[in-house]
C-alpha cells in the first residue's frame, strides 16, 4: 500500500459518475464515513458537497484490536467537494483528491501515507508530518498539481520528515518555511521528492533554503530571506530566479550555490490551470 496510487484516468472517471448520477447538481450536507468516530480503511468514494467533520479523520484501522498492523484506507473526493475545519490524519493510506477545497483544515501524514491532489484548493490550511514512525527520507508524501494555496504551507519542512512533488501550484501570502536538508543540499534538491517546480509565489516569504529546491518558478512581489551559512553544501548548486514585481529584496546565495535572477514579465512558469476565485482571504472554484 505505501506505493500503491489510484490512477488519474479512472479517479477522474469516477468523479464524472458522480456526476452524472447527480444530473450535474452538487449535493450539499452529504452523510460519509466522516460522521463516524472511528478509523477508516478500505476504499471509501466520498460523494461531491460540503463537510465539515464533527470527529477526527484517521487513514487507517486496526483490523485485530490486540494487532499493531494497520490496514490501509484509501479515500476519494471528486470534484464539488469541500471540507472546511476537518482535523485529518493519513496514518496508513492514501487521500486522492481532484478538484476539492480544502479550508482551514489540519492535514497529517504519518510514514505509510501519501496525499495525492489534482486541481485542489487549500485555503489557510494546516499541513505538517504526523504520527510517530520515521524513515531517513521523506516519512511522508505530498503530491500536488494544480493546486492553490493561501496563507500557510507545509511546515516545519524536514527531509527526513517530507518529501514534496509540486507541479503548476499557485501560492499566496504564505510565509514559506527554512528547508531542513541533511548530509549534501546540492545532491538532496535533486532527489525526485523534492520537486518545486512551474509554481507561482505572490506575496510570499521565501528563505533561500526553499528557494534552492524550485525550478522554473516565478516569485511575484515576494521577500527573500538571508543566505543561509548553515547550510551543508558537498555538491555545488546553481538555481534560477523569475521576479516579477520584485521590490528591493533580492535572494542571497551562500557559499557554494548561486542564484541567478531573472527580472521581467515572466508568463511561462507558474501557468496555473486551475480555474478558481480569488476574494480577499477565501478561495472559490469558478
Amino acid at each position: 500500500m505505501k506505493n500503491a496510487l489510484i490512477s488519474r484516468s479512472s479517479f477522474l472517471g469516477y468523479g464524472l459518475l458522480i456526476a452524472i448520477m447527480m444530473g450535474g447538481s452538487m449535493a450539499q450536507a452529504q452523510p460519509s464515513p466522516f460522521d463516524v468516530d472511528a478509523p477508516l480503511r478500505g476504499k471509501i468514494d466520498i460523494a461531491a458537497g460540503k463537510y465539515t467533520p464533527k470527529y477526527k479523520i484517521i487513514l487507517g484501522a486496526k483490523v485485530n484490536p490486540t494487532d499493531k498492523r494497520l490496514e490501509p484506507a484509501t479515500v476519494t473526493t471528486p470534484r464539488g467537494t469541500e471540507i472546511s475545519r476537518a482535523d485529518i490524519l493519513i496514518d496508513e493510506g492514501l487521500w486522492q483528491a481532484e478538484g476539492t477545497k480544502f479550508a482551514q483544515t489540519q492535514l497529517r501524514i504519518d510514514l505509510g501515507g501519501a496525499l495525492v491532489a489534482y486541481h485542489s484548493l487549500f485555503e489557510d490550511c494546516t499541513l505538517s508530518k504526523g504520527g510517530v514512525w520515521f524513515v531517513k527520507w521523506h516519512s511522508s508524501k505530498w503530491t500536488f498539481e494544480d493546486c492553490v494555496f493561501t496563507r500557510q504551507f507545509i511546515s516545519p519542512l524536514k527531509i527526513n520528515d517530507i518529501g514534496i512533488k509540486a507541479k503548476n501550484c499557485t501560492f499566496y501570502d504564505v510565509p514559506l518555511a527554512i528547508f531542513q536538508f541533511k548530509e549534501d543540499t546540492g545532491s538532496e534538491v535533486k532527489n525526485e521528492w523534492m520537486q518545486m517546480e512551474n509554481c507561482r509565489f505572490i506575496n510570499c516569504d521565501v528563505p533561500e533554503s526553499f528557494l534552492l529546491m524550485t525550478k522554473n518558478c516565478v516569485f511575484d512581489s515576494c521577500t527573500f530571506g538571508r543566505a543561509e551559512r548553515e547550510l551543508l553544501i558537498k555538491t555545488p548548486l546553481a538555481v534560477t530566479v523569475n521576479l516579477i514585481n520584485s521590490s528591493s529584496s533580492k535572494p542571497k546565495a551562500g557559499p557554494s550555490r548561486t542564484i541567478n535572477v531573472v527580472e521581467g514579465d515572466i508568463k511561462t512558469a507558474g501557468a496555473n490551470t486551475v480555474r478558481y476565485r480569488r476574494t480577499g482571504k477565501t478561495l472559490n472554484f469558478d
